[in-house]
């Protein structure tokens, strides 16, 4: 079974739910997000996991700031 691609579609960028909620950073994260999904949309839901898979090198992103958004989106 080959895996599915993930496609980030050309109106995420502009979408009005999108670019009126979410500042740069988040919508990055939310790319990331997508990224780290298996085919079935999951993800470990783990701060620190998260961070080393979307920015294993941005010291400025914090396990705080990821855990802030994921119990956000709980």
């Amino acid at each position: 079974m080959m895996a599915n691609s993930r496609l980030i579609r050309q109106n995420f960028f502009n979408h009005p739910l999108i670019a009126q909620n979410y500042n740069v950073r988040e919508r990055y994260f939310l790319i990331g997000l997508a990224c780290a999904s298996d085919d079935f949309g999951r993800f470990w839901f783990d701060a620190a996991n998260l961070k080393s898979t979307i920015f294993p090198t941005d010291k400025a992103i914090t396990l705080k700031w990821i855990s802030k958004c994921i119990q956000y989106a709980k």
